[in-house]
């Protein structure tokens, strides 16, 4: 397993785990975790193969959304009756998967360097930035990438906090035929933060021939 380390001396004296400690811990998930995007991106195949013609006027960002619904949706089913090992929860407005206590990971698209693509709300921007959950958890995404020519890349484990990448690592087996994305041109990026009013004081402040994204 190639584990790509971005780490300094300093980003790991707050006591999140490293990628070598992350794929220690989440390897014997990479089958569930595998699974969940596969089921995403496989669903907006089929919505694609089966009414092209309702699938051709979609944004690239109702696209993400098809497919990260069905990410989710699989996830609470195959990640589901693992406690104490594997918790689900949605308090925050999206799906967190807690690995034993020390991984949390949300599902995303993620951009051409691995940045998970985001509506800055506070609870995503205190999730990019580590402090959404209190340590010891490391949080992380799970997510697919396309490549310049709009044609699915690969599938990677991420950690960041703030601007720094920490780690990636790549998941095995995802999507074995091409997925061709069209309209790459026109590919979203990363929206531009949006902080909106704290809502609840418990949360911290705030494969396949057309495109998908």
């Amino acid at each position: 397993m190639d584990i790509k380390n971005y780490e300094t001396k300093l980003l790991f004296e707050d006591g999140r785990l490293t990628g070598d400690g992350a794929l220690q811990l989440l390897k014997p998930y990479f089958p569930k975790i595998t699974g969940c995007i596969n089921t995403g991106l496989d669903a907006f195949r089929s919505l694609d193969q089966t009414n092209p013609e309702l699938c051709l006027c979609l944004v690239p960002r109702t696209r993400a959304c098809i497919i990260h619904n069905h990410m989710e949706d699989y996830a609470r089913k195959i990640f589901c009756g693992m406690e104490p090992d594997v918790m689900l929860g949605s308090e925050v407005g999206f799906l967190i998967v807690d690995f034993k206590g020390k991984i949390k990971m949300r599902f995303k698209k993620l951009s051409c360097d691995l940045r998970p693509y985001n509506v800055k709300t506070n609870q995503q921007q205190a999730y990019d930035d580590q402090t959404l959950f209190a340590p010891p958890a490391t949080l992380v995404t799970a997510g697919y990438r396309l490549d310049s020519t709009g044609v699915f890349r690969d599938a990677q484990i991420v950690c960041w906090a703030r601007s720094e990448l920490r780690w990636s690592l790549p998941l095995p087996c995802v999507q074995e035929e091409p997925l061709v994305f069209e309209d790459v041109s026109h590919e979203e990026g990363p929206p531009v933060p949006i902080i909106v009013a704290k809502k609840d004081s418990k949360v911290h402040k705030k494969r396949g021939t057309r495109s998908v994204s």
